[in-house]
């Protein structure tokens, strides 16, 4: 049986008419083309995709991956944060939304200090 679906923040409008495992595959040759921009948009779209299908593992595994090309990136933080929530890992929520206030700090953005705020109050 298939988990339930996940919600990740800000939700992204997917491709219309691609398939969970298309996007996957225009994932994997934007990574193997060496496309920065575009794979990190791929991979986000995969990730967006197995969290609604309810497959939180592989949403995870597609964040993860993504982190590798942007690890200062809010916007993928946060959507991990969802992923470990919808997962009642709150030990790890709480500890990625830490470390993400010191980062957003030390960079003086005022906008992601905002977020990381909203995230934190959705949690209390």
């Amino acid at each position: 049986m298939a988990e339930p679906p996940i919600a990740v923040r800000q939700p992204r409008v997917l491709p219309s008419g691609l398939t969970t495992a298309e996007l996957a595959e225009r994932a994997d040759a934007a990574v193997d083309a060496g496309e920065a921009g575009p794979a990190l948009e791929a991979l986000l779209d995969v990730a967006t995709a197995y969290a609604r299908d309810g497959r939180a593992d592989a949403a995870l595994d597609a964040c993860y991956a993504a982190l590798v090309l942007d690890p200062d990136n809010v916007g993928l933080h946060l959507a991990l944060v969802d992923l470990y929530a919808e997962r009642d890992w709150s030990a790890l929520v709480g500890e990625k939304l830490d470390l993400l206030a010191r980062l957003v700090k030390l960079d003086g953005d005022e906008d992601a200090m905002a977020e990381v705020a909203t995230a934190r109050a959705e949690r209390s």
